[in-house]
């Protein structure tokens, strides 16, 4: 039977290549594609209205060249055991299958103003997704793929061994495409989740690092936990957890280390005394300087100087020499 008004229309030069429609409903359609010997000629297409399409390339390799309204090209590939996901405008290309002895791709046609004749409801769950997935237009198709999973080649086999005939076969074939439609929006919709799960980890670590630099900018005068977290835009528990994913310490283990790391330097290479070092890196007390010194290294700070120093004489006693 030919269609009145085709979605789109197929012409071409060689072998057989056959397309056949399993299924035909308002606003989704099932075809079956066979390249059932090598196809020595190239395939041209023209889309004549907008449409979503789920295919599944079960067999066989093929080309597509894809030219938009205003002569972009787009070039892609369908490769056996692949899904593609694909939103068209109007436009035309061609398709190149690839020698093989066999190819099978089923394919599902949506329309999405179509789909609201014909179940409101069905259109009303789809539209959303389909155009957070699509962001089709006359210059740039949309254009994704993935590796077909268990299910799909699961539902895909029961659709192209079809037992029922007759009213029995078109509710069927018309519930499994349905159930691949549901798959194909939950690979998207958690491509779309895993997609924001990565942009706000991004954020969040951006905030830690930040929170970071604040702190080491101001050793001297650190701020309090809460306010540091309320700066970079996290609360307390972010904050500290956030420290111990990226820097492996908490934000008062941080502050601790950093102290006495500029406290090593100043004794390795000044003449400041300890008392000043003790300021110098943020302590209020020289004696809460050297307990901390102490507790981290196991000796103060003047027998650390003591020994910076003859190690420091040592060198420059060997460097005479050489």
């Amino acid at each position: 039977m030919i269609e009145k008004d085709p979605i789109f229309t197929i012409s071409g030069q060689g072998g057989p290549f056959l397309s056949l429609v399993l299924f035909r409903r308002p606003g989704l359609q099932v075809h079956l594609w066979k390249q059932v010997h090598p196809y020595p000629g190239k395939l041209f297409f023209e889309i004549h209205r907008p449409y979503v399409e789920l295919e599944l390339h079960l067999m066989g390799k093929s080309r597509f060249l894809i030219e938009s309204q205003d002569k972009n090209t787009f070039l892609t590939n369908s490769l056996p055991g692949f899904w593609s996901f694909n939103s068209f405008e109007k436009c035309q290309g061609e398709i190149e299958p690839q020698p093989c002895e066999k190819g099978i791709t089923l394919s599902i046609v949506l329309e999405p103003k179509e789909l609201m004749r014909g179940s409101a409801y069905m259109a009303g769950l789809l539209l959303p997704v389909l155009q957070k997935a699509s962001h089709a237009s006359p210059q740039n198709p949309s254009l994704q793929s993935g590796p077909m999973n268990e299910a799909m080649f699961s539902i895909a086999g029961q659709m192209l061994d079809c037992p029922y005939t007759g009213i029995a076969r078109e509710l069927f074939l018309d519930a499994k495409a349905v159930e691949l439609i549901a798959l194909q929006v939950c690979l998207l919709t958690q491509k779309e989740r895993i997609n924001q799960e990565s942009k706000f980890e991004n954020k969040f670590l951006d905030a830690v690092r930040r929170a970071r630099e604040f702190l080491l900018a101001n050793l001297n005068q650190p701020p309090r936990l809460e306010d540091l977290a309320r700066r970079v835009g996290l609360n307390r528990n972010s904050l500290t957890q956030g420290f111990r994913e990226l820097y492996g310490l908490t934000v008062f283990e941080m502050l601790r280390t950093e102290r006495l790391k500029r406290a090593m330097a100043f004794l390795k290479s000044s003449g400041m005394s300890l008392a000043e070092i003790a300021q110098a890196s943020g302590y209020c007390a020289q004696s809460h300087f050297t307990s901390a010194f102490r507790a981290e290294f196991g000796i103060s700070p003047g027998q650390f100087r003591k020994q910076s120093q003859a190690n420091q004489g040592a060198e420059e006693f060997l460097d005479r020499f050489n």
